[in-house]
């Protein structure tokens, strides 16, 4: 084996507050939603909801906290629910404008890549039911928000774990220091086009755009599969000294320190040399 040093990654929180955007010794680190703690009031329902939440076995309970002690990538993916008017057999010919009510998002943390040859593929799963992922699946076309590990990649993240209720009030508007613009798209609807909605906002280092290859239902979630079209923003400046946002523990974090793996040294003796090789050729 020849001598070389890998690297195995460390995660840090990324700590902020969306009450207090400024430095505050008095800031906490903010959890997604499915981790809070089970002190957090029990009337306070997401807006889209299972009807039933099935009793997970120990199994599943044992996989889920030790998937909790790995760092999974934190995106948020948009897309726009298509609107139809009448009642025309021919779905294109009553298919309405793209409007802001239209938008819809969602944070995930199961982003990763399949295959980057010979065109990137790229993944991730929703747990039904859901507007985006109703809204992705009749669109066939969606936007990857790949987030900065910092207050406001945070930021973003938090918002859209909230549901399509809560966040179409920042889709409507400049809030939260972001703002919306369209990205016209091809639908399968006889040349139609439909705008997704891009966010523009600190925290948001690039944008995938990316049309829909399969659906898979997996128990109680859909798997996209899906094709990166195109890779917008970043016009602004590069990815150095830039990380990702990551997930773990029921904590935001950014990649940290890292740590050399050294091999094992062979002792000077037990190296075969040149007397060694001839000996063994001619054996």
């Amino acid at each position: 084996m020849h001598s070389a040093s890998t690297a195995s990654l460390h995660t840090k929180y990324v700590e902020t507050s969306i009450q207090h955007p400024a430095r505050d010794p008095r800031r906490t680190t903010l959890l997604l939603p499915w981790t809070r703690s089970s002190s957090s009031s029990s009337s306070a329902k997401s807006p889209i909801e299972s009807p039933t939440e099935p009793t997970q076995n120990p199994l599943s309970t044992t996989l889920r906290l030790l998937m909790r002690t790995l760092p999974h990538s934190v995106v948020v993916v948009t897309a726009s629910q298509l609107r139809f008017d009448g009642d025309s057999p021919v779905p294109a010919a009553c298919l309405k404008p793209t409007r802001p009510h239209d938008y819809r998002g969602v944070t995930v943390s199961s982003f990763t890549t399949i295959t980057l040859q010979p065109k990137p593929i790229i993944s991730f799963n929703v747990k039904f039911p859901s507007q985006t992922l109703v809204a992705i699946e009749h669109s066939r076309h969606f936007l990857v928000h790949v987030l900065e590990a910092s207050e406001g990649g945070v930021s973003i993240a938090d918002i859209f774990t909230k549901g399509n209720n809560y966040a179409r009030d920042f889709f409507l508007g400049d809030k939260k220091g972001f703002k919306v613009t369209e990205v016209d798209v091809m639908t399968k609807f006889e040349g139609k086009m439909t705008s997704l909605p891009m966010l523009r906002a600190e925290g948001v280092m690039r944008v995938l755009r990316c049309s829909v290859s399969k659906v898979m239902m997996v128990g109680d979630h859909r798997v996209i599969i899906a094709r990166v079209e195109e890779i917008l923003g970043g016009e602004e400046g590069g990815l150095e000294g830039k990380t990702g946002l990551c997930y773990a523990d029921g904590r935001y974090r950014g990649v940290g320190d890292f740590e050399h793996i050294v091999e094992e040294k062979k002792d000077v003796k037990d190296r075969p040399t040149l007397a060694h090789f001839i000996q063994s050729r001619l054996d």
